[in-house]
């Protein structure tokens, strides 16, 4: 089903047009500003409903009050008005009108908008978001992406934690080689030190009982000097000396060094067991955390596959097309490396790849196409019966149907 008849009238800069395209290749051309891309968007906004009212908020000619396009598909006729209150849509097919009109166009096309011409100056991103959308893979690709990144940052995190530990478990492991081998268990020097807390005291005690005695001596020399006087005084002060003298016999001093030394020992062998301790703890550890970074890359891997799965089973509209991260390939090539007729020859495939009932391609801004591009274009619409509705800039007006001053000034036999 194609365009047989269209008729304009008042519709953005356009007064009143009226066409009946002959052929598979419709030129719609003129100077700048005449209205060709009106006639190209007339059918859009006649066809598209909501979408191309979004993309032309003032459809109507400055200084009327209404607006209207007619297309006429042979088997459908539709009819859009526009007013200062609104658009309104009737589709007839044999004079009847049909309910639902919008639903009806919209199972006749597959994609109005898509014009070959801009899809090839399209980068390669943008060329592979398209055809992600057309074949209904963003939002399954979207969300591998989403599970992805999920997965990479767990990873990132258990490396760390990889890291981390490993710093850590050698670090213990360097001061566990200046220690003694790892004794079977921790000790407990609190006994010991219990025990050279109360050598310490007796020490003490008995320090102080030998200066005790030692005054005494002294004393009683002093008090030789004064025997006359302080007999009874030194009496008394040996005495003393002499009991002194025999508890001293009973209290002989401790040797502590081997209780202190073995306190040293205990805590160095605490030292050696905590630091086996922790290396081990650390390289258990560490070891978990490098099995659950490994599972992580192997799911990022699966997720990466399943991605690259998904795009090489899309049904591609075009046979020997496919996607890398960065763009399109065709037959292994990268789509920007094709030559102009072969990047168009592609473009038109895909746009016509869907084989909608409605068989309408249109290409804005066509001036640069060449004569090679341009038969390109007649060969490939008559091969596919396709209609390929072109808007190009010429101001000869002996080229296709010319448009000036909003009205059609001229119809030229249908040679691109």
């Amino acid at each position: 089903m194609k365009i047989v008849g269209l008729q304009i009238s008042n519709f953005k800069i356009l007064k009143a047009v009226s066409i009946t395209p002959q052929g598979n290749t419709v030129v719609i051309s003129g100077p700048n500003g005449a209205g060709k891309s009106s006639v190209l968007d007339a059918i859009w906004a006649a066809l598209a409903g909501r979408e191309a009212a979004s993309a032309t908020p003032k459809p109507i000619r400055e200084g009327q009050s209404q607006a209207e396009v007619t297309v006429d598909l042979g088997k459908y006729k539709v009819t859009r008005k526009w007013t200062q209150k609104g658009s309104y849509l009737t589709v007839e097919s044999s004079g009847l009108k049909q309910e639902k009109p919008q639903d009806l166009l919209n199972t006749l096309y597959s994609d109005l908008t898509f014009d070959p011409l801009e899809f090839a100056r399209r980068n390669p991103k943008e060329q592979r978001e398209i055809l992600l959308l057309s074949a209904n893979l963003r939002e399954k690709l979207e969300l591998l992406d989403q599970d992805y990144e999920t997965n990479f940052r767990l990873r990132t995190d258990a490396n760390r934690t990889v890291d981390r530990l490993d710093t850590e478990a050698k670090a213990a492991a360097a001061e566990t080689t200046a220690l003694p081998p790892c004794p079977q268990m921790r000790s407990d020097p609190a006994a010991l030190l219990s025990l050279l807390e109360k050598q310490e005291e007796a020490n003490r005690i008995t320090v102080g009982m030998e200066n005790g005695r030692v005054q005494a001596v002294t004393r009683m020399r002093e008090l030789d000097d004064q025997i006359a006087k302080l007999t009874e005084e030194r009496n008394k002060v040996a005495e003393t000396h002499r009991s002194l003298t025999e508890d001293l016999a009973t209290r002989p001093i401790i040797d502590s060094a081997p209780t202190k030394k073995a306190i040293e020992e205990s805590n160095v062998n605490n030292r050696s067991f905590d630091a086996h301790a922790r290396f081990k703890d650390l390289s258990q550890k560490r070891d978990k955390a490098r099995i659950d970074a490994e599972a992580l890359t192997a799911t990022l891997e699966q997720i990466q596959k399943k991605k690259t799965d998904l795009v090489q089973s899309a049904p591609l509209p075009v046979a020997g097309l496919s996607f890398t991260d960065d763009g399109v390939l065709v037959n292994g090539i990268p789509f920007e490396q094709l030559s102009s007729a072969q990047k168009l020859k592609v473009s038109l495939a895909i746009a016509m790849a869907a084989k909608p009932e409605l068989r309408i391609i249109r290409i804005l801004d066509g001036s640069l196409l060449d004569g090679e591009n341009m038969k390109v274009i007649e060969e490939m619409a008559k091969e596919k019966d396709y209609q390929v509705w072109i808007e190009v800039v010429d101001e000869s007006g002996k080229r296709g149907i010319v448009i000036e001053e909003g009205e059609v000034s001229a119809i030229n036999p249908s040679t691109p």
